[in-house]
């Protein structure tokens, strides 16, 4: 989850995670297939020890025969579209009958640098469990006054939508990214369920980056975002629980991940028919 966040001005400095030229790598594989597009993906001491198979290394001294430029793109996304939803919530305790989203923040990032080009941020007002905890408040910095003046769910999808047309991206290939599946399998599906509001399709798949990172940093299972950006050898900027501050944190990890020549690829399709989806080898 998240909260609202600092002033969104210093956002290109932070998110080229390392001053280490970005090498694209090329995948000859082009299934779709998470675990064969990633042969270590079944063997994390690969990618704990960086001894990443053949096809996933730059070799320096082909470098001059080497067809691709320094911009070449070898993920198969152009954009990646980072998100972090933050919702109402209580210790220890459900919100019935369902949690609502009361911050909606969103970060483009380039498929082909990592680099952070965007970013979108705005509060939500829930309309059935109107009054935020002091739990939730204090969790996420967002106070009662932000969500009073803030949009309808409806009207921060399409605000999003328009954002992401603005900026060229509904014309390119992309893919929304997240920090597990709550967001989007169970966050923004139960909510756009109960209250009847249509979604976009682009959040029906989308990338769990906690599969890539558990693969490119050996297999360490962390739910929590801090801690795996730390383990990954970067500093947390930011406010956590503040969505906006998760997102860009998550964001930094994918630049990172791409750097280590890592191919994106979705990890996981919601069924519209079916919220309750059989659990697979890409569930957290």
């Amino acid at each position: 989850m998240d909260e609202e966040g600092s002033p969104s001005s210093n956002l290109n400095s932070s998110l080229n995670p390392a001053a280490v030229p970005y090498h694209p790598l090329r995948n000859s594989s082009s299934s779709v297939n998470f675990a064969s597009q990633n042969p270590y993906y079944s063997n994390p001491n690969l990618a704990r020890n960086n001894e990443f198979p053949q096809r996933y290394h730059h070799h320096h001294h082909h470098h001059h025969h080497h067809p691709y430029g320094h911009n070449q793109n070898f993920q198969d996304f152009d954009k990646f579209v980072v998100m972090d939803f933050e919702a109402t919530c209580d210790e220890g305790k459900r919100i019935n009958p369902i949690q609502e989203i009361i911050e909606f923040p969103s970060v483009i990032v380039d498929g082909r640098t990592g680099q952070l080009e965007d970013c979108f941020q705005t509060y939500v007002r829930p309309t059935i469990n109107g009054v935020l905890t002091d739990y939730c408040k204090d969790l996420t910095g967002i106070q009662q006054t932000q969500v009073d003046k803030g949009v309808s769910l409806s009207v921060a999808l399409d605000e999003h939508d328009k954002w992401l047309e603005s900026k060229g991206i509904k014309n390119s290939k992309f893919s929304v990214v997240t920090w597990g599946d709550w967001d989007c399998r169970t966050m923004l599906e139960s909510e756009c369920r109960h209250k009847n509001i249509p979604k976009a399709p682009y959040f029906n798949r989308w990338i769990n980056l906690k599969v890539p990172y558990s693969v490119v940093f050996g297999g360490a299972k962390t739910s929590n975002l801090e801690v795996a950006v730390e383990n990954a050898g970067l500093t947390w900027e930011g406010r956590p629980h503040c969505g906006l501050d998760d997102a860009k944190n998550t964001a930094r990890l994918l630049a990172l991940i791409m750097q280590k020549g890592f191919k994106l690829s979705f990890t996981r399709e919601l069924h519209t028919d079916s919220l309750h989806l059989p659990e697979n080898i890409f569930n957290g």
